[in-house]
This record gives structure tokens, C-alpha cells and sequence, in this order.
């Protein structure tokens, strides 16, 4: 009897603990944050055929799931000939029908639907097919200038991607026009096997830090304009580098192209971090525009266009203006450079310029014509002049080279080489005003010119 009585208490007791353990635990677990959920441990993996149903199918799966997502189509068939999701297109961007050839033939186009918007603001990560090696044009491949009004950006590939942060395209070669327009989220693009980064492709991007396409043969125009966190781009073969291609990257602080020759105007405006370019392209000689200078107009007729010759490196108008912490440009291999109206305007106080220099049986001392320096009387067209140093190194003359044409008259008729023309441009030709050396004595921009052993 009493041990029936004891073990009643006994299980009392118990029941007293367990429920003053529950309540403790409970008090213990409002007082700690919630467990956060993982928003990229859900996958998704897509295989088969692609086509434009079976798109819908899975953007409106996403959108019902509600839940942040991975999605992975590298598996998919690719239907080729599929005018709605993937199609041929011809070089000036209308659809292949297969009456003609064209230097685009051979391209799979990867079209997201953009005017379709469910889902995709659910999806974090993206891998395209591997199939895939276009990424579809918003707007025609030859766009120069796009406005606030202008209905393309609708277009754009990639819309209604609020949220997207990873793309991955293992056999992209084209990333069409406007593809990643405003695609503020977007953290990285792995596309290694892209040769063509077409107009505003990557335009106001802010959340990338670093862009690396190896094998990347042009950058047009805007390509990452406005990419405002951008801190290191890497695309070594890359010839040309359209206007504007990286206007307004502020935290740019480096860049390095192996054999880029042509930067265009406005190239790298206001990229108010960077502080090192190199370009180390080293164009071959070539004598049949001899005497011809790069961007130089015909005297007779000064509305005739401009002629460029292929064997020099030219930055064009503006191309570096408004770069603040600009402390090192590097074009020590090519032999002849060409510097347009504004290229180097607004850039700050002092300047390391590295430039080729020979005897003349190579260098034409990089004669200029324009005021690349920027207007004395700052203008909106050229900028100001800012620089007060500059220093040109030279370092492939031995320092006993006393034929310098960086110093002394160029080859070509009628030009000066880059120091006496800065000193005739900025610094005056009075003869009053320049010392026993023939150096000025108040000069606005001082130049002096370092040559060293040859690399």
C-alpha cells in the first residue's frame, strides 16, 4: 500500500520535472533567433528536351514552390532549330531562315522570355545549357546609345531576374545585347568560352566585384558601364574596347589588356579608383599609310572622316577623363600611341607614362595633334587640364640614345614628338619663357623624360 503511494508521488514528481523542463526549454528558444533557412540548398535539376512549353512549365513550378531556388538546365536538349527559345540569327540580328550564309549561322540562341515573369525572381543561381552558345540580343547588334524612354530594356534577357546572383554559360560565346541590363544582384558571370560582350551586355550590374572572360575578342559599347562595385576586370585578348565599355566603374582600381588597340571614347570616364592600365599590345609596323597619322583628318577637307592606322594603339576622345587616381598607363611596347581630344583630361596631378622609343627606325616619338590633355580653358567637350607632372619613361632606348624622338622632331611631316608637343600645346613657344636648355621655365604641365636598358 505505502509503496503504491510512493511510486504515485514518485510519478508526480516526474510529470512536475518534465513539464518545468518544457517550460525552461521553451523560454530557452524564444530568447535565441530563429534558424535561418539555407535559401540555396534547393536544386534544381532539368533535363531534356527545352523547348518553349517546357520553359513556362518550370518557371511556373518555381513560382508556385515560393521558395528560393538553384536551377540547373546544363543537361537540356537544345532544340535548334526551335524559332521560339533558340534560334540562328543573322549578323544584324534578324532571324535565320537558312537562304544565305552569315558569320552568326552557327549560333544557338538561348532566349529566357523575358516578357514572361513568373518565377524568376525566385531564382538565385542559373546554370544555362550547354547546348546553348548565344545569349539572346534585346535590341540590334549595331545600338550605340540607349535612352531612359527607350523600350528595349524591356527586352532584355535577363528581366524579371531580380534576384539572380550566379549565371553560368559553359559554351556562351555571344552575350547578346542589354543581356544583363540592370541586373543589380548579379554577383558572377562564368562564361569562359565568351569571344563577344555585346552593347550594355552587363550595363549597371552593381553587385559585380570582378569580370574574367579569357577569351573575350571585343567589349562593346557600355558593355559594364555603371558597374559601380566592379574592382577587377581580366580579359587579356580583347582588341577593341568600345565606348564607354566601363564609364562610371568607380571602384576599378586596375586593368590589363595584352592586345587591345583600339580604347574608345569615354572608355573608362570617371573611374575615379583606377590607378594602373596597362595595354601590351605590340602592333606590327605597316608602311602603307605612311606619313598618315592615326585619327588625323585630311588637311584639305577637315569634314572627311578620320583615318586609322592598324599598326598604332589609339585611345579616343575622353577615353580616360575623370580617372582621379590614375597614377600608371603602360604602352611601353607599342611603337607608335595616339592620344585624342580629352583622353587624359581631369585625371589628377601626376602621371607615369610608359611609351616605346627608338633611334626613329621604329618610333615616330608618338607625335599628337590633338589637346589630349584637355583644354586650358576647361571645356565640356575636353575637360580641363589637371595634370602638373608627367613623367614619360621610355625603356626600350639605352640611356645614351641621344636621337630620342619623344624629345626631339617625329617622323612624320609637320608633328613634334609627345614632350615637345605638350610643351608647345600647354607650356608656350616664347622663347622668353624658356630657359638655356630650351626647357619652359613656368611651365602649366612639366614633362620629363626617363629612358632606361632596354626590356
Amino acid at each position: 500500500m505505502n509503496r503504491v503511494k510512493s511510486t504515485g508521488k514518485k510519478t508526480k514528481f516526474h510529470v512536475k520535472l518534465t513539464i518545468i523542463a518544457l517550460v525552461i526549454f521553451s523560454i530557452t528558444l524564444s530568447a535565441c533567433p530563429p534558424l535561418e533557412e539555407d535559401p540555396f540548398s534547393n536544386t534544381i535539376t532539368v533535363k531534356g528536351e527545352l523547348d518553349q512549353v517546357k520553359w513556362m512549365e518550370i518557371l511556373i513550378d518555381i513560382h508556385d514552390r515560393g521558395i528560393p531556388v538553384n536551377l540547373d538546365l546544363s543537361a537540356c536538349e537544345v532544340p535548334k532549330y526551335d524559332a521560339d527559345i533558340l534560334k540562328h540569327t543573322f549578323e544584324d540580328g534578324k532571324d535565320y531562315d537558312g537562304s544565305s550564309d552569315n558569320v552568326y549561322n552557327d549560333y544557338i540562341q538561348f532566349d529566357l522570355l523575358p516578357g514572361f515573369p513568373y518565377g524568376k525572381e525566385l531564382i538565385r543561381n542559373l546554370i544555362l545549357p550547354k547546348a546553348a552558345t548565344m545569349i539572346k540580343s534585346a535590341t540590334d547588334i549595331d545600338i550605340t546609345l540607349i535612352t531612359e524612354e527607350e523600350e528595349e530594356k524591356d527586352k532584355s534577357a535577363f528581366r524579371h531576374f531580380t534576384n539572380l546572383r550566379s549565371v553560368t554559360g559553359e559554351n556562351i560565346r555571344l552575350i547578346g545585347t542589354l543581356a544583363f541590363f540592370d541586373c543589380k544582384s548579379l554577383e558572377e558571370a562564368n562564361f569562359k568560352r565568351a569571344v563577344h560582350i555585346m552593347q550594355y551586355a552587363f550595363y549597371g550590374c552593381t553587385s559585380l566585384r570582378k569580370v574574367e572572360f579569357e577569351v573575350a575578342r571585343d567589349v562593346h559599347i557600355s558593355a559594364f558601364e555603371n558597374c559601380a562595385n566592379l574592382e577587377r576586370a581580366i580579359l587579356p585578348y580583347a582588341g577593341v574596347v568600345s565606348q564607354r565599355a566601363f564609364k562610371n566603374c568607380g571602384r576599378l582600381t586596375e586593368v590589363n589588356f595584352d592586345v587591345a588597340t583600339k580604347i574608345g571614347d569615354e572608355a573608362f570616364r570617371d573611374c575615379i579608383s583606377l590607378k594602373y592600365a596597362r595595354f601590351r599590345a605590340d602592333p606590327e609596323r605597316r608602311l602603307e599609310n605612311a606619313g598618315i597619322h592615326p585619327l588625323q583628318q585630311w588637311i584639305e577637307d577637315n569634314d572627311s572622316p578620320r583615318i586609322f592606322d592598324n599598326d598604332s594603339v589609339v585611345f579616343y576622345n575622353n577615353a580616360f577623363r575623370g580617372c582621379k587616381s590614375l597614377e600608371v598607363l603602360d604602352v611601353r611596347y607599342a611603337w607608335n600611341v595616339y592620344f585624342a581630344a580629352g583622353a587624359l583630361a581631369d585625371i589628377g596631378e601626376k602621371l607615369e607614362l610608359f611609351l616605346f622609343d627608338d633611334d626613329g627606325t621604329k618610333s615616330y616619338g608618338h607625335p599628337q595633334i590633338d589637346m589630349f590633355l584637355g583644354d586650358i580653358e576647361e571645356s565640356e567637350k575636353n575637360g580641363g587640364v589637371t595634370l602638373k607632372t608627367i613623367t614619360i619613361k621610355a625603356p626600350v632606348v639605352p640611356p645614351d640614345n641621344s636621337d630620342s624622338k619623344i624629345i626631339f622632331e617625329s617622323l612624320t611631316p609637320g608633328m613634334t614628338g609627345i614632350k615637345n608637343f605638350i610643351n608647345s600645346a600647354y607650356n608656350g613657344d616664347d622663347p622668353e619663357d624658356r630657359d638655356e636648355n630650351n626647357e619652359p621655365q613656368n611651365p602649366l604641365v612639366k614633362v620629363t623624360v626617363q629612358r632606361g636598358p632596354a626590356l
